[in-house]
């Protein structure tokens, strides 16, 4: 093989990976220098988005969210964070790691920690979620306080592993965040920026 044959080969390569590269970016990484893309990060935000009638916060793919906050009280309900379409048929294998900004106050005498469960879905477009989950780790002794203020948050996280998971490309991705008994604990959700899920390639 010559050198023009040479140079043109990794020219029509990176022009190849530029190509499959864009085709990710919205959601999964952004080019960075020529060809390198880097891993994808989903940002809780205050956003609502709003699938088959069920309004959610947003999950977005960039730090340019609506700030703000959500609770729930942890005698069976939760806080449900939803990505829009992603436009992919599939996600490689990864490590989601999950942060949460979060304070918990404590309602009950006997409960002195709180106890969360984070439930990774596929949601499809007709708001239906893939069952059974892809993802699901708990966050054990998430300490409480009396009431909650300012200086009282803490940046807990989780990691779960999963390999190649198919999608349609009008899929979407669920978070569900939940207390893992039946506590009265009321938990604080902070979406500043530190809230949010990392998707790691394995």
């Amino acid at each position: 093989m010559d050198k023009k044959t040479i140079i043109t080969s990794m020219v029509i390569s990176v022009f190849l990976i530029g190509i499959v590269s864009a085709t990710i970016i919205p959601y999964f990484g952004k080019i960075v220098g020529s060809v390198s893309v880097s891993a994808p990060v989903f940002y809780l935000s205050h956003g609502h988005t709003s699938i088959n009638n069920h309004a959610d916060y947003s999950l977005i793919p960039s730090n340019s969210i609506e700030t703000g906050s959500t609770s729930f009280t942890g005698d069976g309900h939760n806080s449900v964070f939803v990505t829009g379409p992603l436009n992919l048929n599939y996600i490689y294998p990864a490590n989601y790691k999950i942060f949460i900004n979060v304070c918990a106050e404590n309602k009950t005498v006997n409960s002195s920690t709180g106890e969360l469960d984070f439930t990774l879905r596929v949601l499809h477009s007709n708001g239906i979620s893939e069952s059974p989950s892809f993802c699901e780790v708990q966050k054990l002794n998430v300490s409480t306080v009396n009431s909650c203020s300012s200086g009282d948050y803490n940046i807990y996280s989780v990691n779960c592993a999963y390999g190649k998971l198919n999608l349609n490309s009008s899929d979407s991705l669920k978070l569900i965040i939940s207390d893992m008994g039946s506590h009265e604990i009321t938990y604080h959700i902070k979406m500043d920026g530190d809230s949010r899920i990392e998707v790691i390639p394995q």
